[in-house]
């Protein structure tokens, strides 16, 4: 049964966020060791290839625009890569945590009952965790 949206009816309040701040705080961390404790990228075709148009995009501004590279990657990599492979996982790992927050907003929004739950949805994707750590 859906609650009354009349006015005299008091409004649900919206869970704490200090769950969800502290889980994201805490899943980012285990993120970001993981990705200075790994010896090398989870693909070593395509995550070295971009790295590299990156990397070296400031010498050769072609690869800003190159197709094949994707330029939008190339000009968020391009920075992060000049500090190497490492530069760019952190990167990512920060593009994860940014990409849970915004599930829990949108989890907030829709006021679902434990929106903090979008966050360790995020971070337990398997595909996340293949990206987080691609080059």
């Amino acid at each position: 049964m859906l609650p009354s949206t009349s006015p005299s009816a008091p409004a649900v309040a919206l869970p704490s966020s200090r769950r969800a701040y502290a889980l994201l705080l805490a899943l980012l961390l285990v993120s970001l060791l993981t990705a200075f404790i790994t010896e090398g990228t989870y693909d070593s075709g395509d995550s070295i290839n971009h790295y590299l148009y990156a990397r070296y995009a400031f010498q050769h501004p072609i690869n800003f625009l190159e197709s094949w590279s994707k330029p939008l990657v190339v000009e968020l990599m391009a920075v992060p890569a000049q500090a190497g492979l490492r530069g760019v996982m952190v990167l990512q790992c920060l593009l994860v945590a940014a990409s849970a927050w915004f599930a829990y907003g949108a989890a907030r929004a829709l006021r679902l009952p434990w929106p903090w739950l979008a966050i360790l949805f995020c971070y337990a994707s398997p595909i996340t965790s293949a990206f987080n750590f691609r080059g």
